[in-house]
């Protein structure tokens, strides 16, 4: 029996630029968060490791260090994937060895902090590193990020852009922290243990926290002007009680003020009252307005 191999499909699929434009939508947030994944999971259980392993033989003093730094580094862990999950969902471009290299490198600097527990001066300088790895991946992104991502939505644009450069500016600042406790406790041996208790603790509540509130604030507002709400329900029905409780406390000269100044606001002189009520209407107000 013979098989006609003249009429076999060689080729899957022909390369145009359509083609080309869907395999670069679809690779690009599997390759990112796949290589995230990898490295994450990686730096998670050399963190595990090391630390049990270092606490099992600490002196007393070390241990309340050793876990708050740990604490930092497991913060930071958590950063990064959450900031590569927001902003592979938000944003799309052609791959390039930049996205590639970055995130390894980044992963790179997540694990060495890890194996250097006890060593205080070096885990200080290895976190700057990282710090400084952070704030690279965040200008490559706003180097990447164009308005054309955010057609009819430039509010929205100005925003992530604002907030990338921001998170890069709170990572230099980390970064010259990280140097500056590293040169404290080299400079203090003798109160190298609790200096670095809290510097790593003081960096967990500003750095930490200013990071993934303010992307929070940001992002809430970036899915609102799209009409999606991506905070739980439970969430809004709180803050519409708060709401209403403060608009309990407002004086009643305050609220008949401020109404009779919205619909002055509303009435332009160039209407009559015959007018069409639609050339009185206001454009929705944008979440980034409010």
């Amino acid at each position: 029996m013979s098989i006609n191999t003249g009429s076999r499909k060689t080729v899957l699929e022909a390369l145009d630029q359509s083609v080309l434009t869907r395999r670069s939508i679809e690779i690009f947030p599997q390759a990112y968060l796949m290589n995230i994944s990898i490295i994450q999971g990686v730096a998670l259980s050399v963190m595990t490791v090391e630390t049990v392993n270092f606490l099992k033989v600490a002196d007393r003093e070390l241990i309340l260090p050793s876990l708050a730094q740990t604490a930092l580094s497991l913060a930071a862990l958590i950063i990064v994937s959450y900031e590569y999950l927001w902003f592979t969902t938000l944003m799309r471009w052609t791959p390039t060895f930049r996205d590639t290299a970055i995130p390894v490198a980044l992963g790179v600097a997540e694990i060495v902090p890890p194996m250097l527990l006890g060593r205080t001066f070096a885990w200080w300088i290895a976190l700057s590193v990282f710090a400084m790895l952070g704030a690279a991946a965040f200008l490559n992104t706003v180097s990447r990020l164009r308005a054309e991502m955010f057609p009819d939505h430039a509010p929205v644009y100005a925003a992530i852009r604002r907030l990338l450069c921001r998170l890069a500016v709170v990572c230099t600042l980390t970064s010259a922290a990280g140097v500056s406790v590293a040169i404290l406790v080299h400079r203090n041996p003798g109160h190298a243990p609790v200096m670095s208790a809290a510097s790593a603790c003081v960096i967990i509540l500003l750095s930490v926290v200013f990071i993934i509130a303010y992307s929070e604030a940001v992002l809430n507002k970036a899915y609102a002007e799209y009409g999606i709400s991506r905070r739980p329900p439970l969430f809004d029905r709180l803050q519409d009680l708060l709401r209403r409780a403060q608009s309990r406390f407002t004086p009643t000269g305050e609220i008949l003020q401020n109404g009779a100044s919205a619909a002055a606001d509303n009435i332009r002189p160039d209407v009559g009252i015959g007018s069409s009520a639609k050339a009185t209407e206001r454009p929705p107000e944008s979440p980034f307005e409010s």
